[in-house]
């Protein structure tokens, strides 16, 4: 009550009813699409070093990410959604675009385009239920709500999330977010303002990657990041028909660290030993279910990406080592000391269907 008498003080503009509240379906849950529609947002990403990189020699950079979400159809199902990714980077000022899978949005729930929920950052910019959780019925001034994203979401699962509302504006609906994450050594603040039942007009996104406290951040005084989305009342369509520009060459022996759409970190080693060989690795940041120190770590995944043959046979070789381990240790375990020719040959038909069977996982789980 307090922080809801507040904010009306501080507003102070005419208009700008909050006593009252409104519906969170009206508000937030019920985003004013049509066919042949296309949403267009486009984003500023800063990086900002802390004082030890600036000691190191960082400098402050950035880059821009234009986002176009078109709607393509109107079902029963819901609104059919194609979306299409264009970054811009200092040394590579004109990249390709790249298209995301469609999906259907029904209200803000967001699936997959055989109708499964989507699981993961839907991209397109509305107020999404899976990302910040389910609003109360009715939202005023001052109403929070806490959520935790399930351990299986696709983009920082397990993230715990505080939203709450600082002004609303029940004749014009439109309500201003703010959002507090903390997800182990990392926290950020997001204010974002929603118009038109759901779909977000701007946001502002503070993240601090060197957060000491278990906390949700009140203010973030020293950002690392700032990122800064604005929907545009216009195509940009010069921007998506600019042609990419011929790449400059990275230093191979420093490659770029690349924040992939789906909000994956990923790094890239070349690696001092071997020939062409690449280390690439896929961070996951989350979940972070157990309320222990390992939680401030990420997860990750290595990759190695070789020009040759030796990764994929020394995958098979090892799994024969092992099958033959463990055949020899059932054996003794049984008081076996010598198998029938037929038990060999069936033993070692096994080690060879489960070393192609690692050979092939290895190579699927690489391209994919």
């Amino acid at each position: 009550m307090i922080l809801a008498l507040f904010a009306v003080l501080a507003l102070g503009t005419p208009g700008v009813q909050t006593a009252s509240g409104t519906s969170s379906e009206r508000a937030l849950l019920s985003p004013h699409m049509y066919r042949g529609q296309v949403l267009t947002w486009f984003a500023t990403i800063s990086d900002i070093p802390t004082e030890w990189g600036r000691s190191k020699g960082f400098r402050p950079s950035s880059r821009s990410i234009l986002l176009a979400c078109s709607v393509t159809g109107d079902t029963q199902r819901g609104y059919a959604v194609s979306r299409r990714v264009r970054s811009f980077l200092v040394e590579q000022p004109h990249t390709p675009v790249l298209e995301h899978p469609a999906i259907i949005v029904k209200g803000t729930q967001a699936f997959k385009a055989d109708g499964t929920p989507l699981n993961t950052d839907p991209i397109c910019l509305f107020y999404s239920p899976e990302m910040y959780g389910d609003p109360p019925a009715k939202i005023e001034v001052g109403t929070t709500w806490r959520y935790r994203r399930p351990l299986s979401f696709g983009f920082l699962g397990g993230l715990q999330v505080v939203t709450g509302v600082t002004k609303l504006d029940v004749q014009k609906n439109l309500v201003t977010l703010h959002i507090a994450t903390n997800y182990g050594g990392s926290a950020t603040l997001i204010d974002m303002t929603i118009a038109a039942g759901g779909l977000i007009e701007t946001e502002v996104d503070r993240s601090d990657s060197f957060w000491r406290s278990r906390a949700f951040p009140n203010t973030i005084d020293h950002p690392t990041e700032i990122t800064s989305w604005a929907i545009q009342h216009r195509t940009l369509a010069g921007l998506w028909a600019y042609p990419p520009s011929d790449p400059v060459p990275f230093n191979l022996q420093n490659p770029p660290d690349i924040f992939n759409p789906n909000g994956r970190f990923i790094s890239v080693w070349r690696l001092p030993i071997g020939s062409g060989i690449t280390l690439v690795r896929i961070w996951h940041f989350g979940p972070f279910a157990l309320e222990n120190i390992l939680a401030i770590w990420p997860n990750h995944r290595d990759v190695f990406l070789t020009r040759d043959v030796l990764l994929i046979l020394g995958s098979v070789l090892l799994v024969l080592l092992l099958g033959r381990a463990v055949m020899m240790a059932l054996q003794m375990r049984s008081a076996q000391t010598v198998a029938s020719p037929p038990l060999k040959r069936r033993l070692m038909a096994l080690q060879v269907v489960l070393a192609l069977l690692a050979a092939v996982s290895l190579l699927w789980w690489i391209y994919s």
